[in-house]
């Protein structure tokens, strides 16, 4: 269901560059916000088109987490059930 392409220069996921969500690429346009967690580093971003989502990487399972927010073109209810957590490989694991 998704993929993170990102920026690795020191460390890897430096920053996010798209995201692949429901078969389509998004490029990021903004990365609003940046934090990092015991996990690892986390992003709020939004792409050239709107979409908004949030995004965690996860350096201990090698695994992007991809959350949509809330004003994107799909409905909130479905967007909180379509988060997931992706692996660097291209696998995808479901996160609930």
């Amino acid at each position: 269901m998704g993929q993170v392409e990102c920026y690795s220069g020191h460390t890897y996921a430096q920053e996010p560059r798209a995201v692949i969500w429901h078969d389509r690429r998004y490029p990021v346009a903004v990365v609003g916000a940046r934090w990092r967690t015991p996990r690892g580093p986390a992003f709020r971003i939004e792409t050239d088109t709107g979409e908004r989502f949030e995004l965690q990487y996860t350096e201990e399972a090698d695994t992007w987490s991809i959350c949509p927010l809330p004003g994107n073109d799909e409905p909130s209810s479905q967007a909180g059930a379509s988060s997931t957590e992706v692996h660097k490989e291209d696998k995808e694991v479901p996160t609930r």
